[in-house]
């Protein structure tokens, strides 16, 4: 008989307070952040961090857009410091 493999499922939560001091980075305002399920979602622009092994990522880059809502596009280099 093969033994069979289970899917693991590993929740972490994070502390009631956390939320209560961290901000959004994206925004000027640095507005409060709340937890929604597995994220950490702006209450200004809505976006959502990602919450991994625990710990809020509050990176932009790693931010997601609510449905429905797209933020500005990243600026690409338009020639400035290209070869003459």
């Amino acid at each position: 008989m093969n033994p069979v493999a289970l899917p693991c499922i590993v929740v972490r939560v994070i502390s009631a307070d956390l939320p209560e001091i961290l901000a959004c980075p994206a925004c000027d305002a640095r507005p409060k952040v709340v937890l929604e399920n597995d994220r950490l979602t702006c209450t200004e622009c809505g976006r959502r961090y990602p919450i991994r092994n625990g710990i809020p990522v509050m990176l932009v880059e790693d931010a997601e857009w609510p449905q429905g809502k797209q933020g500005p596009q990243p600026a690409h280099d338009q020639g400035q410091g290209g070869s003459k």
